[in-house]
């Protein structure tokens, strides 16, 4: 029998047929609307899968998941009813309460075959094993979540620090949520980037910090950032003052810039974004840009890469907020009642990868868009969701 701790457990899902930008917009609904029911994992890693069949290629993988993963249960999105035995049907268009109590269905199929399967060991062994079991293991083996939270709370203090909301009102304050990236290496960086787009030829950055030289290789034409530096001593060096360090630009030719671009390819680098996304949350903590007015509507260009850029807490409410409608970060903190380092953090990053645009409006314009958010303060952000997760496919 399954007591109710077990059914609380959270299911790891693998998803197949969805492009990047409707998977992330069902794994934002999910940490929005889920409560630590699911999250989505690797194939190998999996305990149940959602399958989008209207995508044409995921009826093969169906095929080959079944057969390397019979114990697990299995979630079909469709239009119509495959009648597929044992599978759990969700028809299309649906909402976020059909996939949930899917999802639901599917943690209890697999919480049962874990039943069976340890009922049926044992009663392959003798009574005096089964009374050594007893003393190693008196409760039903739960299901690990595969993501370590403690580890992922604590990368999210060094890209978000750990400062306290303050009185946005209160001038004295205020002045303690900005920062200047030109003093800092990410400002570096960031005309380094600009000067290897506009030349298109590839830039290595050498930073020099007590006597030890580093090297940070920008090939813009594969937007590949090829270093040996580690995360560690990349993000140490970003609280380093500029005025600590000494860094030269080096312009390669274009005889040269082919060279490193076909070692690279060779390589596992990270895209130039990913690395100066990371850069520019180091360096501002949960801080933003000395001269940003949280006052003035800004909006994102595009939809940011989650499934290459670290997402930071309540990344895909302000993604999906500031890709709506243009919006001041003020207004923005207030809606979300999130922390306002998340919001500062994300916004330098944004702001570091030249995804944001200004919106000059006037003050008529601002209130209507505060009107608007505090009459549907979630029907028009889940609406935006689930309009992309209809189209899925």
């Amino acid at each position: 029998m399954l007591n109710e701790a077990a059914q609380k457990k959270t299911l790891q899902v693998a998803v197949f047929g969805m492009d990047s930008k409707a998977f992330q917009t069902l794994e934002f609904a999910m940490q929005k609307m889920g409560d630590g029911l699911a999250s989505f994992v690797n194939e190998d890693a999996s305990e149940a899968a959602i399958f989008n069949l209207d995508n044409p290629e995921t009826k093969t993988q169906l095929d080959r998941y079944r057969r390397s993963y019979p114990e697990n249960a299995i979630i079909l999105l469709s239009v119509k009813d495959p009648a597929l035995a044992d599978a759990i049907f969700v028809k299309k268009p649906f909402d976020m309460d059909g996939l949930l109590a899917a999802i639901r269905k599917a943690q209890k199929q697999k919480l049962e075959w874990i039943s069976r399967k340890n009922s049926q060991n044992m009663s392959k062994v003798g009574a005096s094993s089964v009374r050594i079991e007893k003393k190693k293991k008196t409760k039903l083996s739960p299901i690990t979540p595969v993501v370590d939270f403690q580890a992922e709370k604590n990368k999210d203090r060094k890209f978000c620090g750990t400062a306290a909301d303050i009185d946005l009102k209160d001038e004295k304050k205020r002045k303690n949520i900005f920062y200047k990236p030109e003093e800092t290496l990410q400002g570096k960086l960031q005309i380094a980037r600009d000067l290897a787009r506009q030349k298109k030829q590839a830039i290595i950055v050498a930073i020099k910090f007590e006597d030890e030289i580093e090297t940070i290789t920008l090939l813009p034409k594969i937007n590949k950032a090829i270093t040996a530096l580690e995360d560690k001593k990349t993000s140490y060096l970003c609280t380093v003052p500029l005025y600590c360090l000494e860094i030269k630009l080096f312009r390669q030719n274009a005889e040269k810039s082919r060279e490193l671009e076909s070692h690279a390819l060779k390589s596992h680098g990270q895209s130039i974004d990913a690395l100066l996304w990371k850069i520019a949350l180091w360096t501002s903590r949960g801080r933003i840009p000395a001269g940003v007015n949280l006052n003035t509507p800004v909006y994102l260009r595009h939809w940011p890469n989650f499934t290459r850029l670290h997402a930071t807490p309540g990344a895909f409410s302000i993604a999906a907020l500031l890709h709506d409608k243009p919006m001041p970060l003020a207004l923005l903190i207030k809606l979300l009642s999130i922390p306002q380092r998340y919001v500062f953090a994300f916004y330098s990053g944004a702001l570091a990868l030249d995804l944001v645009e200004i919106k000059k409006s006037g003050p008529e314009e601002s209130r209507a868009v505060e009107r608007d958010q505090h009459e549907h303060p979630h029907r028009r952000l889940f609406g935006l969701i689930m309009q992309k997760l209809k189209r899925a496919g």
